[in-house]
């Protein structure tokens, strides 16, 4: 709010948190890229709990050139829809 418009990730916290919730589409109103975050953090929550449950490591889904690749492209991702929200205001 320094310069007068919102940062690239403001509103991701509330949005995730409002998922949290229960309700989706106040997340997904607030910042979009809130439901990625949701997804991705739920994915580690099942894999930590198959991790305790079978009491051995899992496989690894993606190389480290994949998982670098996806926050690559949340990032631009990030930065797109953030350029789209300040045009659209």
């Amino acid at each position: 709010m320094f310069l007068g418009f919102d940062c690239p990730g403001c509103g991701l916290t509330r949005s995730f948190a409002a998922m949290a919730h229960g309700h989706l589409q106040k997340g997904i109103d607030m910042h979009p890229l809130g439901l990625v975050i949701a997804i991705w953090l739920l994915y580690l929550f099942v894999r930590a709990l198959a991790i305790v449950a079978t009491r051995r490591r899992l496989p690894e889904i993606l190389t480290q050139e994949g998982r670098d690749l996806l926050v690559g492209a949340f990032v631009v991702a990030l930065l797109v829809q953030w350029v789209a929200k300040l045009v659209i205001s």
